[in-house]
């Protein structure tokens, strides 16, 4: 897709079965796209033409990838007990099927210490530590930098010694790790927890340095309340000035924040002087419309009256019992509002800037519940009509064109 103008430029199809989430890496300054089909096949396209280059497959199961940034030819792929150091990548012809495996052995304290090369059959399971491994990072940032990610921790690895020179440790009664994002601007990294909250780790280069949390947490941002449906789905930043970061929830919602300081929005991340007050703030929250639409309408056409203000919306009404005002200009969402327990049954407008709505849950069990909301769309303040009515099978409303009376029908 073309970000900016959100046209699609080519649909990339691979006849070969996945079984797990396919994982995408862009070939830094190419159209080049290295594509990982869980669990033996890897592929490289080119975006810009839409054709396959090539495509290998490997023996052992994989399920993640890392593209080393400072060595096109080089990237690690992980399977479920060793990581596959791949040394001749390219973009003309594929790898070899016979790249080097390694696996992760574990030090005193119980964590992965080293790299230690393993051979096909001869694996040991209480000798290495790839259970819980969520993801490995090359670091943009430090050259033969790996990060290797774990809920209650991250490993650093450095590739020449083979050997861990780092952890970020989390304690036992914090939020777990779901995802990170390593800077390219500065030795940082930007940590997703399970709570929704996004925790910034700086590289502490004093004098006394220690192996146990080298990176030191200088920012924490607030939690979020999280549904037990909704999922939290990667974390990403801002290409090169990385301010700005985001993430997406499995309701559809996508959340994006951004650095602040005293002097107020920060520009670029490498300009923040940590020393001061600094400060993650959500700067918005898209509405979700996983729920299927139940039912919609426009609101009054464009006229002399309303000429000055006139905006074309779209109300649209949930299964779930919120309401969706969308621009018909931009095709964007600009308002939800949450307001009935049961599907909107219909809406109509009030001019063009209130909304009627109604529903009622004729379809379930026990006895029918009516609600008829009067809503604000540009305050959100909402009125609940007809409460002191008893309760009975009412069907669609309509608003008289003078904006005065309502009409609403019922079964007796």
């Amino acid at each position: 897709w073309e970000a900016l103008s959100g046209k699609k430029v080519n649909e990339l199809v691979e006849a070969s079965r996945t079984s797990g989430n396919v994982t995408m890496c862009w070939v830094p300054n190419t159209f080049f796209l290295v594509v990982l089909l869980p669990p033996h096949n890897i592929v490289l396209w080119n975006a810009a033409s839409g054709t396959r280059i090539w495509k290998q497959t490997f023996v052992d199961p994989m399920y993640s990838f890392s593209l080393d940034p400072f060595d096109e030819s080089k990237v690690v792929l992980v399977s479920d007990n060793s990581l596959i150091f791949v040394n001749d990548l390219d973009m003309c012809k594929a790898p070899g099927c016979h790249p080097k495996r390694y696996h992760l052995a574990l030090g005193s304290k119980g964590r992965a210490d080293s790299l230690l090369p393993s051979i096909t059959g001869d694996y040991h399971p209480h000798s290495n530590s790839m259970q819980g491994l969520i993801k490995v990072v090359h670091s943009p940032y430090c050259r033969n930098k790996l990060l290797l990610l774990y809920p209650r921790q991250i490993t650093i690895i450095d590739l020449e010694l083979m050997h861990a020179t780092g952890y970020i440790l989390q304690d036992r009664g914090s939020s777990q790790f779901i995802d990170m994002y390593v800077c390219t601007s500065d030795n940082i990294i930007y940590c997703l927890h399970d709570s929704g909250a996004i925790s910034i780790r700086k590289y502490s280069d004093s004098d006394s340095y220690q192996q146990e949390n080298c990176y030191q947490c200088v920012v924490v941002s607030e939690a979020m309340r999280l549904c037990k449906s909704a999922k939290l789905i990667g974390l990403q930043a801002k290409p090169f000035t990385e301010e700005k970061l985001l993430f997406m929830l499995t309701d559809g919602r996508i959340v994006g924040w951004r650095l602040f300081d005293c002097d107020g929005p920060v520009d670029f991340l490498s300009e923040v002087q940590w020393e001061e007050d600094v400060r993650l703030v959500m700067i918005h929250n898209t509405g979700s419309n996983s729920s299927p639409p139940y039912t919609a309408k426009v609101c009054p056409p464009l006229s002399t009256k309303n000429s000055h203000f006139y905006r074309p919306l779209l109300a649209l009404g949930s299964h779930s019992g919120s309401i969706l005002i969308v621009d018909l200009t931009t095709t964007k969402t600009i308002k939800e509002f949450t307001l009935h327990t049961s599907p909107v049954a219909g809406i109509e407008w009030v001019a063009n800037r209130r909304i009627i709505s109604f529903s009622n849950n004729l379809g379930g069990s026990g006895p029918v519940k009516n609600e008829l909301y009067y809503t604000d769309i540009n305050t959100g303040r909402y009125q609940l009509l007809r409460t002191a009515t008893k309760d009975r099978d009412d069907v669609p409303l309509s608003v008289s064109k003078s904006l005065i009376s309502i009409s609403i029908s019922s079964f007796y």
